[in-house]
C-alpha cells in the first residue's frame, strides 16, 4: 500500500515540476514577448499569482474528479479483486491522465517557438492545439466557444479514462465506456455548455 501511494506522490511532485516549468517558459518566453498590456512579469509574480493559482486549481481539480468517479463506481457497485484503495487508484489515473494537458500546452509552446515565429498576441490566444475551433466558423458564438474546449487531447484523456477504469475494476471495455460517458462525459459537456452560456449572458 505505501508503496503505491509514494509512487501517487511521485506523480504529483513531477506533474507540478513540470507544470512550473512548462508554463514559466510559455510565459516569459512565448506570450511575454507579444504581451500588448500588463506589467512586465518577474519570478517573483509568477511564483505568487500564476503558479499558487494552479497548485490550488490542479489540486482541486485532482480531487473533485477522483471523488466524482469515485461516487460514480459506488453508484454503480464497481468493486475491486483486492483489497486496495479503489479511491486511491482512480486518483492516481485522474492525475497521470493530466500528463496529456501538458503535452497539450508543450505543443502550443513548440508550434510558436520552432513553426510559426512571427506570430502576434491574437495568434497566441485564439490558437488550441488540435481543437474543433477554426476562427472563420460561421458556427455562431455558443458553439465557437466550446468548440475551443474540446480538442484531440480531450479524446485521448478520454480513451485513457476509459481504459484506466476498466484495468482497475476488471470490468468490459463497453461498461467502462458507459460509465465514463455518465461520470465525466456528460457532466462535463453539461458544465462547459453552462460556463459558456454564462459568458454570452
Amino acid at each position: 500500500m505505501q508503496r503505491r501511494s509514494m509512487k501517487t506522490n511521485h506523480l504529483i511532485l513531477l506533474f507540478f515540476l513540470l507544470l512550473f516549468l512548462i508554463n514559466y517558459y510559455d510565459l516569459f518566453y512565448i506570450l511575454d514577448p507579444v504581451r500588448q498590456i500588463g506589467k512586465e512579469p518577474t519570478f517573483g509574480t509568477y511564483v505568487i499569482y500564476n503558479f499558487s493559482f494552479r497548485l490550488v486549481f490542479y489540486g482541486s481539480k485532482f480531487f473533485s474528479l477522483a471523488l466524482l468517479l469515485y461516487g460514480s463506481s459506488m453508484l454503480w457497485n464497481l468493486k475491486l479483486n483486492d483489497e486496495s484503495s479503489s479511491f486511491g487508484k482512480i486518483f492516481k489515473i485522474v492525475v497521470t491522465l493530466e500528463y496529456i494537458y501538458l503535452l497539450a500546452k508543450t505543443c502550443k509552446i513548440i508550434y510558436f517557438q520552432f513553426i510559426h515565429t512571427s506570430y502576434t498576441f491574437d495568434d497566441y490566444i485564439n490558437f488550441f492545439p488540435l481543437s474543433f475551433y477554426s476562427p472563420t466558423s460561421q458556427n455562431g458564438y455558443l458553439l465557437n466557444q466550446m468548440s475551443k474546449d474540446f480538442s484531440a487531447f480531450d479524446f485521448v484523456y478520454i480513451i485513457c479514462m476509459i481504459l484506466g477504469v476498466r484495468n482497475i475494476y476488471d470490468i468490459s471495455s463497453t461498461k467502462s465506456v458507459l460509465f465514463v460517458l455518465q461520470s465525466y462525459i456528460l457532466p462535463l459537456i453539461l458544465w462547459i455548455t453552462f460556463l459558456n452560456f454564462i459568458g454570452i449572458i
